[in-house]
């Protein structure tokens, strides 16, 4: 059984407007680009200590402005 369903739009006031919150701050992502570099430590290591996955680490050690 299929129902037609009318789709529900948010209202312009109802949006998130800042999109999804940040799991690093800047200078978080400053201190993992620079210990990842000094070589002391691994993206997985880096990971568990922030508690992010290593995609986020990743990202915050190959996207640094």
């Amino acid at each position: 059984m299929v129902l037609d369903l009318e789709p529900v739009y948010l209202s312009e006031s109802n949006r998130n407007k800042n999109g999804r919150k940040q799991k690093l701050t800047a200078t978080q992502k400053n201190d993992i680009y620079h210990e990842y570099r000094q070589g002391h430590v691994s993206m997985n290591q880096l990971a568990k200590k922030y508690g992010v996955s290593k995609t986020t680490i990743y990202n915050a050690v190959h996207n640094k402005a």
